[in-house]
């Protein structure tokens, strides 16, 4: 028995051991034993929640599944994984990737023994959707980027096939099934398409065949192709389903690889309009050479659609730095049978029949393409019936073809041709275009391109065209081109200087307008060269070239030569033509038929240089020279027209010289002779100011001289105008040609002008490009500051109805401002003016006028006076009148008031030959809507002024006092009075003597004024009031006047004394108290007059007393009576109380003068036996009774009333007698 003491390291050494075997065996079985149990249970409520927050944080997925089963020994098991999309663009689609089923399967020996880990992944109902926004942000940005792996060597094409079959795949074979695709589009949150594919199914499998291994992948098969479904969704396109049958193989080792694949078209519901079934038939092929580091990809004869077949060579570099070798390329398309398969809606065009054909060979695809050394490039294409539509514009081509071949050239670069034809084109549209038949061709030699520009090209290129016939409309405008050739030559440079050449000959060139004129008809030939030109891309303004332009048509010829520098320009413009021809569809009939526009030769020449073109003030120098040859127009000719016209200066100081000499110059059968004017113009737009300067140096000798600046401190306007035109001489006859009326009499015509002085309250600015801006109220403040002086000299004017001669004539006036007033004055002199009327003429010598103006800068509101003075010292009438003027004054003065009434507080006009004086004062109310005229005047006449020996002998004064009032400027009202001072008038030739003529006539007239016309008016006409009341208001209301006559002789009575009351009133004439001494006896009474011309009326009471007759009988008697003009009657009575014998046979024989009647018959016989006591006459509805009582033996005799005595023969006897009446309407 072992001792406690031996046993104890035993015991040690068994818990030592215990514990060994627990760390090693138990403790990684019980990790192991929970291992499985954990990868058995990951979908338990208390594995999976810790599983997938750690997975989100590793990757920044957010996923899910349903359920999870990891066997070690055989196997994984995933069912419903779910990776969500993320949260902006959840709503959607709020899953990304969704997998039914997820297996992979593995066993001990190929975890241990290979060749593979996985004998099989296979992946079932697999969907995944990609979200876009329009707004840039899609389901794969918004996802959590990985950490970047260290950066690696990139292997080349050839090299990564090779590089992952290498070794054995961790794969053996990979199934997948039921998978879709969907691309969803998003707008501002809203899904506005929606498309998915469905179907898809492949088998991937990795062999390892004679040791080495190969990927063999199917989607579908030859006899069994996969189908798949295309689908469109959207709330705005209609539901669109496409069925489509696929079948690719892929076959690839680590040298080489082939696919085939085989897409066709079952059914679709997109657009019933597409009838496409086969899409894409073909094969390819690739072999990796990975000492050489490229892979050559052989394309088979592929066939797209039905219309193009293709077939390459290419090889593909490893070096992305080297380029794409297409050693091989073929590409034949049918145009036609390409567009068939296309909606007609859809389609560009439409040609009846199209091909095109590419054959490429050693092509470099670098960035700019080059041949091999036996490269070649070709295209061709052929068109037939091409017709386009777009808009209002079609297009019809009937055939085209177009042939390009591009080849190395012999020493470097390329040679390249490109050739075209066409027939038959034909464009309908806003601008239509007809071209039967052209061809061109377009060579490049040696042409080498910039490997960095594309555009940049060094070499020789030439462009040659011909276009047979060319007709071209637009607008209603139609050119028609016969032979028209193109030839452009352009030696290209990789740096400049560059040259272009340009010649474009035209055989025949036809335009005609919209109006049917014919414009242009002839050869054009036009010419291009440019040199030296250094263009700037960046900066094309700053670009230098030369140029020059050549063009002729017909028989103009015209060039231009223009250098351009960084910032200048220099030119050269010419042109000649012998004539005006090919302007004369351009002028209109008139103006041709006056210009001679066939004999006009024209020769320009024009040179210049513009500077500092782009700085902010260019610079413009130019001489330009226009020589005319043989103008005409009308009979107006010249041997030669000169015109020179230069300016320098820049945009804002700029002058200007105009220089004009005519040669030759002949008007009709005038000759004028050389006419020589040169003229100045200096512009400086900073101030702003401006001069014009004119100077005759040859023929007509004149000058004017205007210079204008504005102040913008105090905005005024300051000029200085000085011109002197001296008489025209022959040269007014030209005027006429300038539609001058003839009247105008121009020949001795002269006109000096000095005008100086600042203008004010006008304008508020003048900007320096010349823009004029006006004052608010520029009426308001408009005031001038200065004098202005004018003489002219041979003024005239004569046709049928007036001619007026004014030999010379001052006018000096001057302008002041004086705070808010303005005053401007007028001084106007003429020595002499004649008028002549149809019949008479009048000459004025000695004129003068003075005129002054007073206003005020706020002329509505204040006060405006004018004060004028004009006198004239005689004035002479042809034929003479007995009336002398000498003398003659006008003044007077008138003031308009604020409130629109113009005062004229004295207006004098007189003649001093004559002592006539017309005063008159009053004013003129047109204010708001008032028309009112009050006037108050005289007009005094010495009468002894008058007086001519042998026809006139005259004294005493004559005077009119007057005044004139009217409320409305209608209606007027005149009340008169006229005065006679001691009047006495002698008339020897008609035998009349008027002595002591003393009285005071009143005179009432009114009368209306209406459309040009003067209507007396009544007194009811213009107040009916005085006619209710005339009783008791006419002592009120009548005005009384006296007449008294010393005597008046006559040749046929004698009237002395003569008194009485003469009054006029309106028509109405009347004389009252009328005393008068004729033949002995007295004659009193009174008688009134109602003046209506046919209709007048008198009326008259009167008594004689002592009267002798012609035959020396005494006469006494009385008659009251009413003469009636209208009714050719006399109504009344008459008694006369003596009466001689002869005197009463007189009155027989004005009712009875040729004795018929038995009545009056018997008192002719009576008064042979006795004398007449008693006669009473009686006058009644224009009959007369003639009661007659006979004293001595004729008392015996029975004597009866002579009665029905008609008054109308008497009272037509009486119309006759006054001219005046008879005459009247």
């Amino acid at each position: 028995m072992e001792s406690p003491r031996a046993e104890r390291p035993r015991r040690r050494w068994a818990r030592v051991f215990a514990g060994v075997v627990l760390l090693l065996v138990v403790l990684p079985a019980l990790v192991l034993l929970g291992a499985v149990v954990v990868l058995h249970n990951l979908d338990h409520p208390w594995v999976k929640p810790r599983i997938l927050p750690r997975v989100e944080a590793a990757t920044g997925l957010s996923l899910d599944y349903q359920r999870a089963h990891v066997a070690i020994l055989s196997g994984l098991r995933l069912e419903g994984l779910v990776v969500r999309t993320p949260a902006p663009l959840h709503a959607a689609a709020p899953e990304l990737l969704r997998v039914g089923t997820l297996e992979a399967q593995w066993t001990l020996d190929s975890l241990l023994n290979g060749p593979t880990l996985l004998e099989r992944v296979s992946a079932r109902d697999v969907a995944v959707t990609l979200v876009a926004d329009d707004a840039g942000p899609t389901s794969l940005t918004l996802l959590t980027q990985p950490e970047p792996l260290p950066a690696e060597a990139p292997l080349g094409t050839s090299q990564q096939l090779a590089s992952f079959l290498a070794s054995a795949p961790p794969v053996g074979k990979v199934e997948v099934s039921g998978v879709s695709l969907a691309y969803v589009r998003v707008r501002n949150g809203e899904v506005v398409d929606h498309w998915s594919l469905r179907g898809l199914a492949a088998l991937l499998e990795l062999k390892e065949q004679d040791g080495r291994w190969k990927v063999f992948a199917n989607l579908g098969g030859a006899g069994a192709p996969l189908p798949l479904e295309v689908r469109r969704e959207g709330p705005a396109a209609p539901l669109g389903v496409a069925a489509l049958e696929l079948a690719l193989s892929v076959e690839a080792g680590a040298e080489a690889a082939r696919a085939r694949v085989d897409l066709d078209v079952a059914r679709q519901s997109f657009d019933s309009r597409f009838t496409v079934s086969t899409l894409l038939h073909g094969a390819v092929s690739a072999r990796f050479d990975t000492e050489k580091r490229h892979t050559v990809i052989e394309l088979e004869r592929t066939r797209l659609t039905d219309s193009a077949q293709v077939e390459a060579l290419v090889v593909l570099p490893d070096a992305a730095e080297v380029p794409v070798f297409v050693t091989r390329a073929l590409a034949d398309v049918d145009l036609g049978g390409l567009l068939q398969a296309i909606p007609a809606e859809w389609r560009p065009l439409v040609l009846e029949q199209g091909k095109a054909h590419l054959d490429a060979r050693d092509v470099s695809l670098s960035a700019v393409p080059t041949l091999g050394t036996q490269g070649k490039l070709g295209l061709d294409v052929d068109v037939t019936a091409v017709r386009m539509v777009q808009d209002a514009l079609q297009v019809a081509l009937g055939s085209g073809r177009v042939s390009l071949v591009a080849t190395p050239d012999s020493k470097q670069g390329l040679s390249a041709q490109l050739a075209f034809a066409l027939q038959a084109l034909a464009v309908d549209g806003p601008t239509t275009l007809r071209v039967p038949k052209a061809q061109g061709e377009l060579k490049g030699h040696q042409l080498r391109p910039e490997p960095s520009s594309p555009l940049m090209l060094a070499g020789d290129a030439t462009l040659s065209a011909m276009v047979e016939a060319l007709d071209v409309s637009a607008s209603g405008v139609r050119a028609k081109a016969e032979r028209l050739g193109i030839q452009l030559r352009a030696p290209l440079a990789r740096e400049p200087p560059f040259a272009l050449s340009a010649d474009v000959p035209v055989g025949a060139l036809q335009v005609v307008l919209a109006d049917g004129r014919e414009v242009l008809k002839g050869p054009v030939h036009l010419k291009l060269d440019a040199s030296e030109v250094f263009p700037l891309l960046d900066e094309p303004r700053l670009s230098r070239a030369r140029a020059r332009v050549t063009l002729d048509v017909g028989a103009v010829h015209a060039s231009l030569d223009a250098t351009k520098g960084p910032e200048d320009v220099a030119f050269t413009l010419t042109a000649q033509t012998p004539d005006l021809a090919v302007a004369r569809p351009f002028l209109p009939n008139e103006v041709a038929a006056r210009l001679g526009w066939k004999d006009l030769g024209v020769d320009l020449t024009s040179k210049g240089t513009a500077t500092a073109l782009f700085s902010p003030t260019p610079r413009w120098d130019h001489r330009t020279e226009l020589r005319l040859t043989r103008p005409a127009w009308d009979d107006v000719t010249a041997s030669t027209i000169a015109v020179v016209t230069s300016s320098r200066g820049d945009v804002w100081r700029h002058k200007a010289e105009l220089d004009v000499r005519v040669e030759g110059l002949r008007a009709g059968d005038l000759e004028v002779g050389t006419q020589h004017q040169f003229m100045t113009f200096d512009v400086d737009r900073r101030k702003p100011a401006v001069r014009l300067v004119v100077t005759s140096k040859e023929g007509l000798k004149g000058g004017v001289d205007v210079a204008l600046a504005f102040d913008r401190k105090t905005r005024a306007l300051r000029g200085d105008v000085t011109a002197d035109l001296p008489p025209l001489g022959p040269l007014s006859k030209l005027l006429a040609r300038f539609h001058v009326p003839a009247a105008v009499d121009a020949s001795k015509f002269a006109l000096k002008l000095d005008v100086h002085g600042t203008l004010f309250g006008v304008f508020k600015d003048i900007t320096s490009e010349g823009q004029v801006r006006l004052m608010p109220t520029p009426l308001r403040g408009v005031g001038f500051e200065g004098t202005a002086v004018m003489d002219a000299l041979g003024v005239r004017w004569r046709d049928d109805a007036l001619s007026l001669n004014l030999p010379a004539v001052h006018w000096r006036i001057e302008s002041h401002i004086d705070g808010p007033r303005r005053s401007v004055h007028g001084d106007l002199t003429a020595e002499k003016l004649t008028v002549g009327l149809q019949d008479r003429r009048f000459t004025f010598a000695d004129l003068s006028s003075d005129t002054l103006f007073t206003f005020s800068d706020k002329w509505e509101a204040d006060d405006i006076e004018v004060k004028q003075d004009l006198k004239a010292r005689t004035l002479e009438q042809k034929p003479a009148l007995p009336y002398p003027v000498q003398d003659l004054t006008l003044a007077f003065t008138a003031t308009r008031k604020a409130s629109g009434v113009i005062h004229v507080p004295d207006l004098l006009l007189s003649n001093g030959g004559t002592s006539t004086e017309l005063k008159v004062r009053g004013r003129l109310d047109l204010s708001e809507e008032r028309r009112r005229l009050a006037l108050r005047g005289q007009l005094a006449q010495d009468l002894s002024k008058l007086a001519q020996p042998g026809l006139l002998e005259s004294s005493g004064k004559v005077a009119v006092e007057f005044r004139v009032a009217s409320p409305d400027l209608v209606g007027f009202r005149t009340f008169s009075s006229l005065l006679f001072q001691n009047v006495n008038v002698r008339l020897p030739p008609q035998g009349i003597v008027v002595e002591a003529l003393d009285g005071n006539v009143p005179l009432t007239e009114n009368f209306q004024f209406t459309e040009g016309q003067v209507r007396l008016l009544d007194d009811i006409d213009v107040n009916p009031y005085p006619m209710l009341r005339f009783a008791d208001q006419h002592p009120l209301l009548s005005r009384s006047g006296f007449v008294s006559v010393a005597r008046i002789t006559t040749p046929q009575v004698s009237i002395s004394p003569l008194a009485g009351n003469l009054a006029i009133d309106q028509h109405v004439v009347s004389m009252t108290q009328l005393e008068m001494g004729v033949r002995g006896g007295r004659i009193t009474g009174q008688w009134l007059l109602d003046w209506q011309g046919k209709q007048s009326t008198l009326e008259a009471r009167v008594r004689a007393t002592g009267v002798k007759s012609s035959h020396g009988e005494p006469f006494d008697g009385n008659a009251a009576m009413v003469i009636s003009a209208k009714d050719r009657s006399i109504n009344g009575r008459a008694e006369i109380l003596r009466i001689g014998n002869r005197h009463l046979l007189d009155l027989l024989d004005l009712e009875d003068p040729r004795h018929v009647d038995p009545a009056t018959n018997r008192v002719r016989y009576a008064l042979s036996l006795g004398y007449p006591e008693h006669v009473r006459v009686s006058f009644n509805h224009g009959f007369g009774s003639l009661s007659i009582t006979m004293g001595g033996l004729a008392k015996l005799i029975s004597i009866n009333d002579i009665r029905g005595i008609p008054m109308g023969p008497i009272v037509d006897q009486l119309i006759k007698s006054i001219p005046s009446l008879e005459a009247t309407p």
